[in-house]
């Protein structure tokens, strides 16, 4: 899984630990991913999602970066000329939290980061499986609440394969770490951007979640009667302000009831 020396184990095919020994590689499942932190003896550490191999030097590149900083991190994507992500930049942790509830709009925001190992242990952090998809982003919003800033690198230094997303049940369960990370963010007035997008942003998914069930029909009602989209559909009025325009405050309603009585207006 890792090696504290950072040779990289059971990593995709294409991996260069260039920057040994003070990196260690870990890739693998989230459970397994919190084991190998355990034994971490390097003093830098980067996790390899599912479908991710490291570019060359590409350790050598975020090691560079992270001096002077907590954490450095790159894209999956070189930017285009467009982008204002062509500057290689310093970013405040509560800064760095807003920008995961962008990352729909540019993959590279929070992908790819070099982390110091000693937050991780001297706080105790370890991913929550539970969380699916959204395992990561939790991961790093706690490491935010210890760590000062990060330096963004405007290089593609790690590839990704094709990733076609999660399915209604993935999306739903995605929920809980957005709801994590909403209880870190309460914690410290300096994020308060952040707690606003990530409210902001699981309304999103509460509504794209429901107008799914919508246009489904009838055909799923057991799955959806049964699924933990109910429990965080019940929050609804935690999470968001009720609406005002008549369009908006009916699905709002519809939610709150499917979330309590496990029923789809499929009327709507």
């Amino acid at each position: 899984m890792y090696s504290s020396t950072g040779e990289s184990i059971n990593t995709p095919a294409g991996v260069r630990n260039d920057a040994s020994p003070a990196v260690s590689v870990i890739s693998g499942d989230y459970t397994g991913m919190n084991e190998a932190i355990k034994g971490l003896q390097t003093e830098y550490v980067v996790f390899l999602e599912k479908g991710a191999s490291l570019c060359d030097n590409a350790l050598s590149r975020l090691l560079k970066s992270v001096r002077g900083v907590g954490m450095a991190f790159c894209g999956y994507e070189s930017p285009s000329e467009e982008s204002p992500e062509t500057v290689r930049r310093v970013l405040s942790s509560p800064d760095m939290a807003c920008r995961l509830f962008f990352r729909l709009h540019d993959e590279s925001m929070v992908s790819n980061k070099l982390f110091r190992t000693s937050i991780i242990k001297k706080h105790g952090l370890f991913f929550e499986p539970s969380f699916k998809s959204e395992c990561s982003c939790a991961f790093l919003a706690s490491y935010l609440m210890y760590c000062k800033n990060a330096r963004f690198i405007p290089e593609r230094l790690v590839r990704m394969s094709d990733d076609e997303g999660g399915g209604f049940e993935e999306t739903a369960e995605s929920l809980k770490g957005f709801s994590y990370m909403r209880k870190l963010f309460k914690k410290k007035a300096a994020f308060s951007d952040a707690l606003y997008y990530c409210g902001e942003y699981m309304s999103d998914v509460i509504f794209s979640l429901y107008s799914e069930m919508v246009n489904d029909g009838e055909e799923n009602e057991a799955l959806y009667r049964n699924s933990v989209f109910r429990e965080f559909a019940r929050k609804l009025p935690l999470i968001v302000e009720k609406p005002n325009d008549k369009e908006s405050l009916y699905y709002y309603k519809a939610i709150l009831r499917y979330g309590f009585t496990g029923r789809v207006d499929y009327e709507i």
